[in-house]
Formats: structure tokens, C-alpha cells, sequence
């Protein structure tokens, strides 16, 4: 198991299989890593290949923008005018993290 955790930075106790920061279960990242370090490198003609185009969706178009202030807890977004999350309660700066 790693000794940090993968997705957050945290120290892992080594009893655990979850990061007790973030909450992502560690206990598969050690197999992960020697699947990806014995894996062959891949062969092929990528290289030269055009990209393919995706279609842009119709919808995201039409979405409005949406207004507010990302919280540096969680990273919810919340009314422009919150002074806490609604969702972790961390307390938000008005002067960082606007979405907009």
C-alpha cells in the first residue's frame, strides 16, 4: 500500500485501506502499479492519426452560466452571496474562487 494517499497527498496508516482525508480506498493502488509497471509499452500507429471530432452538445449550449463561489473545502459551488458551503459548511472568501 502506499504510504501517501494517490489522490489527496495525505498520510495513510497502514492498517487502513482508505485514505481517512478524502476517503478513496487505497487497498487496489499497489496492484494498479505493478499492472502498469510490467505492462508492455504500446505499439501502434497513433502518432499520425487524426483526431476524431466530437459533436458539441446541443444542451451545454443552452445551459446558463452559473454564477457563485467554489468552496475550498469541497468544491461545491454556492451562491454568490454565501458566507458558508451549503454543503460543508467551510466558511467561503468571497475574494477566491469565483465561478463566473
Amino acid at each position: 500500500m502506499p504510504q501517501t494517499c494517490p489522490m489527496c497527498g495525505a498520510t495513510l496508516r497502514p492498517d487502513l485501506n482508505y485514505c481517512e482525508v478524502c476517503g478513496a480506498d487505497v487497498s487496489i493502488y499497489d496492484q494498479v502499479l505493478q499492472l502498469i509497471m510490467n505492462s508492455q509499452p504500446f505499439q501502434g500507429p497513433i502518432l499520425n492519426q487524426p483526431v476524431p471530432q466530437q459533436p458539441m452538445m446541443q444542451q451545454s449550449i443552452q445551459q446558463p452560466i452559473q454564477q457563485g463561489i467554489v468552496c475550498p473545502n469541497c468544491g461545491q459551488l454556492n451562491p454568490p452571496d454565501a458566507k458558508r458551503c451549503m454543503y460543508c459548511g467551510a466558511e467561503l472568501h468571497k475574494h477566491h474562487h469565483h465561478f463566473w
